[in-house]
């Protein structure tokens, strides 16, 4: 048996014929007309009368006239209103603030208040990074003040407004650093000064470094606790789930910041003490505020508490961040390993514990491991059993 296949033939598509009106063409019974996107790409289109297909590409090219038009300036500030983030997880009101302030002080006025987006370049990009590092910002600021940058033009991509994106293999600095001194901030108190500092902390504000010290909590998670993130019944732990940042109270940093911290029986005593002073608080007031309720600035907290402190204890260079730090390092001390650190600390992965606090840990190697004796490890069940006439 023979199958016969007999293949259709395409009708052949009518040709193009010129029409008095320009880019418009003719073709069989419809019209065709031509644009450019965004991305000087030729798009074309179809139309059921001339003077619908004339309309259409107007349209379309007085569109292409406003992109050419629309400035670099205006674009970013519109796209920062309506972001959405490039994640599930969306953007938060503080990155977005933040995003607008390192738009509006630095990246902006560096490029100009005329600078059309289809004109900009990788060129302009780079000149911009090199005139931050030349202000004396530091890497990672530069890198943080490119971000938002890096964000919108992505977006300009996606919408068809630019080919490209001029900040796509812009190298962004990294310098070696040469500092005379340590680091104060990648410094940990002994535990000779971190008493003297906690002894030496100004009236009402001993709680706050106590918790600092032995919770490990970022200060903005520390001004952001109320009562009812605290439990000083059973098992004692502290609830950390928002942060307060530039006024407003925001989700921790990431996932990994919402977490219970164990805390030791000195610190609940503290905190026991701060609570009957208080009068017994309802749960949603903070633990540490103003006279008058309100939340405190972390600049002020700074001022009234850790500086006098750290400078009647001899350590001037010490930061509410030196108490996060020292209370890393004495877990370590401690036998934790970097999974429980990063766990207690609300880090986004255990690489990133152990990248900031590798250098707390000892490069002196411990005794070698003897062979472990015969049996080790096996109840008396457990043992192997020689098999019958083996």
């Amino acid at each position: 048996m023979t199958t016969t296949t007999t293949a259709r033939r395409r009708r052949p598509r009518p040709k193009l014929e010129k029409t008095k009106v320009a880019g418009v063409w003719r073709r069989g019974d419809r019209f065709a007309y031509t644009w450019r996107d965004g991305a000087g790409r030729q798009r074309w289109g179809t139309a059921d009368t001339l003077a619908g297909a004339s309309q259409a590409k107007a349209r379309r090219t007085a569109r292409r006239s406003d992109v050419d038009a629309l400035l670099v300036r205006v674009y970013a500030l519109e796209w920062v209103e309506r972001y959405l983030g490039r994640t599930s997880r969306g953007i938060r009101d503080v990155t977005r603030r933040e995003y607008r302030r390192d738009l509006e002080q630095h990246v902006l006025p560096l490029l100009g208040a005329r600078r059309r987006l289809v004109d900009l370049t990788p060129r302009h990009v780079a000149d911009v990074v090199a005139a931050l590092s030349r202000q004396g910002l530091a890497d990672r600021t530069v890198r943080k003040v490119i971000a938002p940058l890096r964000a919108c033009l992505a977006t300009a991509v996606e919408e068809g407004l630019i080919p490209s994106n001029p900040c796509t293999g812009v190298r962004l600095p990294v310098r070696l650093e040469v500092q005379e001194d340590e680091d104060a901030s990648a410094r940990r108190l002994t535990d000779e000064e971190l008493v003297r500092v906690l002894q030496a902390a100004p009236a009402g504000w001993s709680d706050l470094l106590l918790l600092l010290a032995l919770a490990g909590l970022r200060i903005s998670e520390a001004l952001a606790l109320r009562w009812k993130d605290v439990v000083l019944v059973g098992y004692p732990v502290v609830k950390v789930r928002r942060a307060l940042r530039n006024g407003q109270f925001a989700a921790p940093k990431s996932r990994h910041g919402h977490r219970d911290i164990p805390i030791p029986a000195s610190l609940v005593d503290a905190l026991v003490a701060r609570r009957r002073t208080a009068g017994s608080p309802r749960g949603d007031e903070l633990v540490f505020s103003g006279t008058d309720g309100r939340p405190l600035d972390d600049g002020y907290a700074r001022r009234k508490s850790i500086q006098p402190a750290a400078a009647a204890a001899g350590v001037p260079w010490a930061s509410f961040h030196t108490l996060r730090h020292t209370c890393a390092s004495r877990l370590f001390d401690a036998g934790w390993d970097v999974k429980q650190v990063q766990l207690f600390l609300g880090h986004h992965a255990p690489s990133f514990t152990l990248d900031t606090y590798v250098h707390l840990m000892s490069d002196a190697l411990p005794a070698p491991l003897e062979r472990p004796p015969a049996g080790a490890g096996l109840q008396n069940d457990e043992r192997p059993r020689r098999e019958a006439g083996a």
